[in-house]
């Protein structure tokens, strides 16, 4: 018998050993089902199967970005997200809740409609716009965003470039920010992380929003971060399974939950909190840790496990080596 600390987790080859102990799956994307570009060789066929089966289907994504997007590149890879519970992402989310009138916390404690952002440099505008929304200095905002780590946007005279960030020039360790954000502390600004991730699922070394809040956290500043591992998008999960409990006249003992996603601090960490099973995908944005390349499918040795959960407090119910049946 095998008694390392693996031997209470299930390891299987897919998706085929598991589904049929769960009734809603909550999925993560990128890592799991694609790489950003496109679907890998398995996803497509992997998700039909639970379909079929008349698993219900959630996904979740820390994207700062509204679903819209997130649907037509699914589509383009083959997925079929028109038959899903829904797709939430962190940025729909933040999204619907900063959008005037403000009635769900935390957002209803959020006064104004005047935010500087810390954004991606492609729709931060729009986002802030359309939303109700504009664009300000640290000195006349109500609330601070963080949904990217490139543009810092404080005025919204368009003739005023924003202020760039990249490699080489970090946002949250420049000096601008030091300086916006010992203001933003003394006027009592909340800031919203629309992006906890603080490593870019791509594996470049990329910062990314969970860091800025980090970094504004450290200053003493108050920060809400939507996404996983964080409470709101599960929220929206609890709200979406109560909806099918009620379509389809209620289940003795409720729905059976397990979340698939590649990275233990996201994915793993946020399904154990919630108290919904959970698989690792280890070919993911832990594969070099595991000693296999990222979407290889490559199984995984039990040593290699073993040596990996020791530097977590928690651990899934399941691994397989990709998304695959």
């Amino acid at each position: 018998m095998h008694s390392s600390s693996t031997s209470n987790i299930h390891l299987a080859t897919g998706l085929r050993d598991i589904a049929h102990q769960y009734d809603v799956f909550l999925i993560d994307q990128w890592g799991v089902m694609h790489d950003g570009h496109q679907a890998y060789p398995d996803a497509v066929a992997c998700m039909q199967h639970l379909l079929a089966l008349g698993k219900h289907v959630i996904l979740l994504s820390n994207s700062s970005k509204r679903k819209a997007g997130s649907l037509v590149r699914l589509a383009e890879m083959g997925f079929e997200p028109h038959r899903y519970l829904d797709v939430v992402t962190s940025g729909e989310l933040t999204y619907l809740g900063l959008s005037p009138p403000r009635s769900i916390p935390p957002y209803a404690s959020i006064q104004g409609t005047r935010v500087l952002v810390f954004g991606s440099g492609d729709d931060d505008r729009d986002y802030i716009q359309s939303m109700g929304c504009s664009i300000s200095s640290v000195e006349e905002a109500d609330f601070l965003l963080a949904r990217g780590p490139f543009v810092m946007l404080d005025s919204a005279d368009l003739s005023i470039p924003p202020q760039k960030f990249g490699p080489g020039r970090i946002l949250h360790e420049s000096p601008e920010f030091d300086a916006l954000a010992t203001k933003a502390v003394a006027r009592g600004l909340p800031m919203i992380v629309s992006n906890p991730d603080v490593v870019r699922p791509g594996g470049d070394n990329d910062p990314m929003p969970g860091l800025i809040g980090q970094a504004y956290e450290r200053k003493g500043g108050m920060v809400t971060y939507v996404g996983k591992p964080y409470p709101l998008v599960y929220v929206r999960c609890r709200d979406l399974m109560d909806e099918v409990v009620g379509r389809e006249g209620g289940r003795e003992g409720g729905l059976k939950v397990c979340a698939i996603g590649d990275s233990m601090w996201n994915d793993i960490k946020g399904a154990v909190e919630e108290e919904f099973a959970s698989i690792l995908v280890t070919d993911g944005i832990h594969a070099q840790a595991l000693g296999v390349e990222q979407g290889s499918g490559e199984a995984v040795g039990e040593d290699a496990l073993d040596k990996f959960w020791e530097g977590f407090a928690f651990k899934p119910t399941h691994t397989v080596p990709c998304f695959r049946w």
